[in-house]
């Protein structure tokens, strides 16, 4: 049954090799006939200088593409994460993620009475922002307190 899979993997794995051997070959000759056109059309000098400018356009819009500003909807995005990050869910987010690394179980019963709070009270957000933001702040200076430096 392995013997059968095995010749099959390695039938597949040769054909592919053909494969992409005929298209390298193909694609050589491709390049050739266009050179050839090129220097042609253009002359001995100017026929690869022109054929190596096209195969650098590509290149060049990437670059450019990058260097220019973001675009509008990139920039809306990033206003909009500002904005949440400065509301009292944000501030309970980045607090939820800095207590992940301290404690799974700590940072886990904040996401579940957050959501509770969400839920049920929600003029209620920021008094457990602001908890939650002291617990964090507690956490740090206990931290800082225990390290024998």
């Amino acid at each position: 049954m392995f013997d059968r899979q095995i010749k099959t993997i390695e039938t597949s794995a040769i054909i592919l090799v053909i494969i992409l051997a005929c298209a390298v070959i193909g694609l050589g000759w491709i390049g050739f006939g266009i050179e050839n056109l090129a220097v042609q059309i253009l002359g001995a000098v100017w026929g690869p200088i022109a054929l190596g400018a096209i195969f650098l356009v590509p290149l060049a819009l990437f670059l450019l593409s990058h260097l220019l500003p973001h675009n509008r909807r990139k920039r809306r995005q990033q206003e909009i994460d500002r904005a949440f990050a400065a509301t009292s869910m944000g501030n309970v987010t980045k607090t939820i993620e800095l207590l992940r690394g301290k404690s799974p179980w700590l940072a886990a019963a904040a996401a579940v009475i957050v959501a509770l709070v969400t839920n049920f009270a929600p003029p209620l957000m920021p008094a457990v922002a602001e908890t939650l933001s002291t617990l964090e702040a507690l956490i740090e200076h206990h931290k800082g307190r225990s390290d024998p430096r």
